[in-house]
Parts: structure tokens; C-alpha cells; sequence
């Protein structure tokens, strides 16, 4: 008789180990799974934040001496503020003072560069501190 229960017991404690470890691997890929899907959501909200800025060059004064300024007035047509953060001469990058445009409103964007930069086509870049960025072509003549 006593061998019949010992079975009982090795049968209900294979099962409650059974169950405990599957249960622990449940809640592991559940706490990864949901890891995943949050930084996806993440992704996907900065994504829709960048679309959202819209924003252009209206006028540009460009001095180019021993060190070159460049001063952009950009206007944000988009729905949400800009924070512009970077500037970018022919690859070259600007120091620069962040800058933030409200909907609707136009702000001098400004940037300095200790050297100087060859007459002719300036390929100035800005961009937005979420990454949204506008391309503009300068004929620059001495």
C-alpha cells in the first residue's frame, strides 16, 4: 500500500514542478514581451512627433570672413513647436544656439564656424532635436 502512495505523491509533485517552472516562463516572456511592445510604441511616437514638425528657411544672411556666421530665419508651418538644435554648412558643423519656434512663427536661427568656408554653393542643413531636418542650396559670392 505504501508503494501506491509514494507514486500518488512523486505523480502531484512532478506535476506542481510541471506547473511552477511553466509558469516562470510565462511571466518571463510576458515581462520581455511587453518590453518590445513598448519600445516599439516608443518608436513609433517619436516617429510621429518628427512628422508632425514642418518647417523651412524664408531668408538666410551668410558672412564669410576670417569665421563664417550664417543667420537662417525659419518658419514652422507644422502643428507642434520646433526646437531646432543643429546646423550643417556643406557637412560642416555649425556651433549654434538651440532655438525654438512656436506653430505659425518665424525665428532667427544662428550659427557660427571658427574657419572659412570657399565661395560658391553652400548646402546648409538644420535640424530638429527629433531629428526632422531641411536642406537649402546658397550661391555665395565673395
Amino acid at each position: 500500500m505504501s508503494k501506491g502512495v509514494s507514486e500518488i505523491v512523486a505523480t502531484v509533485l512532478m506535476i506542481l514542478m510541471v506547473s511552477t517552472i511553466g509558469m516562470g516562463v510565462f511571466i518571463y516572456s510576458m515581462g520581455y514581451f511587453s518590453g518590445i511592445t513598448s519600445a516599439r510604441y516608443e518608436t513609433n511616437r517619436m516617429e510621429i512627433n518628427a512628422i508632425k514638425e514642418n518647417f523651412r528657411v524664408v531668408d538666410a544672411i551668410i558672412e564669410n570672413r576670417t569665421a563664417c556666421a550664417v543667420k537662417l530665419a525659419v518658419y514652422n508651418y507644422g502643428e507642434v513647436r520646433v526646437d531646432l538644435a543643429a546646423m550643417y554648412v556643406n557637412g560642416i558643423p555649425f556651433s549654434v544656439s538651440p532655438t525654438s519656434i512656436e506653430p505659425r512663427q518665424t525665428a532667427w536661427f544662428n550659427g557660427t564656424y571658427a574657419g572659412s568656408i570657399t565661395e560658391g554653393l553652400w548646402k546648409v542643413r538644420i535640424v530638429s532635436q527629433k531629428g526632422s531636418a531641411y536642406d537649402e542650396a546658397f550661391t555665395v559670392e565673395g
